[in-house]
């Protein structure tokens, strides 16, 4: 049993996602939550931010978060960067690299952002809390880090601590707070269902977790002990494979990005990224598998003019057609099957 003494002041949670991350935090001892919300716009606050950040001309971090996103006003010189996190895996970057996808980081590049992004969360955090309970540094805070089943190299799990440390994890006050990897994603959303259950669970009951994330897809087999704590009982092993959000993403990208080079001159060097992050294209993903995702043409819009019409680039009026065809392509990249 745990005494009152190794009791922690305060338990942090935080799952740092392709797309997303989310943070959490609990005094066990005074039986408090504290809001880590942050504010998007004038009216949305979400308890999670945007995994992205800007860098300045001279390098120094600008912006982090929901403070990236085009409707934010960015100064047009800073360089926003996203989906960093899968590239602490060197398989993920040989596997981009076959696909023909050559402007991500190297493995100590995404250190970096990985770490530069983290401290941004670090200090939300930080100052969230302290604005409730006063300083931190001598109170005893455990901050717990999820991480993907799909990371089982020793290499990937070092890099990722080291970058949770150079962040700022842990590091304050090294006799008192400390950071660890406990949780894989799986059982993070394992413990968060059966937490905040949509129906009523019971001692025995079992629950099969899937996590569809922005970089993986995790899978998770559970036995609910306790309903009530909640506990629970691993009856597999976790697995998780590296597909998710972010890679539909990236091979719509390329698909794009392979239609354009055929005239360089027509449509701005960033058209690919865009369309990959429009309303339609998000729209048909998220509608996968239902009528409206079965068109046999999709028109999306380019936002220059409708006098823009292209027979090569299959552009009409200032819109991009893509048909179902064009989308199935995709298939084979987000399976793994390349070649």
């Amino acid at each position: 049993m745990v005494g009152a003494g190794d009791q922690p002041d305060l338990l942090v949670g935080i799952d740092f996602g392709m797309t997303y991350t989310g943070n959490a935090a609990r005094s066990e001892r005074y039986i408090t939550d504290y809001g880590l919300a942050t504010s998007i716009g004038h009216s949305q606050i979400r308890n999670e931010n945007a995994s992205k950040i800007a860098y300045a001309q001279d390098n120094a971090v600008a912006r982090w978060g929901f403070l990236c996103d085009e409707n934010n006003e960015p100064d047009e010189q800073d360089q926003v960067v996203q989906s960093f996190k899968i590239y602490l895996d060197q398989d993920s970057i040989d596997a981009a690299r076959r696909a023909g996808i050559d402007d991500m980081p190297l493995v100590e590049e995404a250190k970096r952002l990985v770490a530069d992004y983290l401290r941004q969360v670090y200090i939300h955090i930080k100052k969230s809390i302290e604005a409730s309970t006063g300083p931190w540094c001598d109170k005893k805070v455990d901050f717990i880090f999820t991480m993907p089943t799909t990371w089982t190299s020793q290499k990937i799990l070092k890099d990722f601590e080291e970058a949770i440390h150079r962040a700022g994890f842990g590091s304050e006050n090294s006799s008192k707070h400390s950071a660890t990897l406990e949780l894989t994603e799986a059982e993070a959303a394992a413990v968060f269902v059966v937490a905040n259950p949509p129906v009523h669970f019971e001692a025995g009951d079992i629950l099969l977790v899937c996590d569809a994330g922005g970089g993986t897809t995790d899978l998770g087999l559970v036995q609910i002990f306790d309903a009530k704590l909640p506990s629970l009982e691993q009856l597999a092993a976790v697995s998780g494979v590296g597909i998710g959000s972010t890679m539909i993403d990236t091979a719509f990208q390329l698909l794009v990005r392979q239609r354009i080079k055929t005239y360089p001159d027509i449509l701005p060097p960033e058209t690919p990224h865009k369309l990959a992050e429009s309303t339609t294209f998000q729209s048909i993903k998220h509608n996968f598998g239902t009528a409206y995702a079965f068109q046999a043409q999709y028109k999306m819009g380019l936002n220059m003019g409708q006098d823009l019409t292209h027979p090569g680039l299959r552009i009409e009026r200032g819109k991009m057609l893509l048909s179902r065809y064009d989308l199935a392509l995709i298939a084979p990249f987000i399976s793994g099957d390349r070649s």
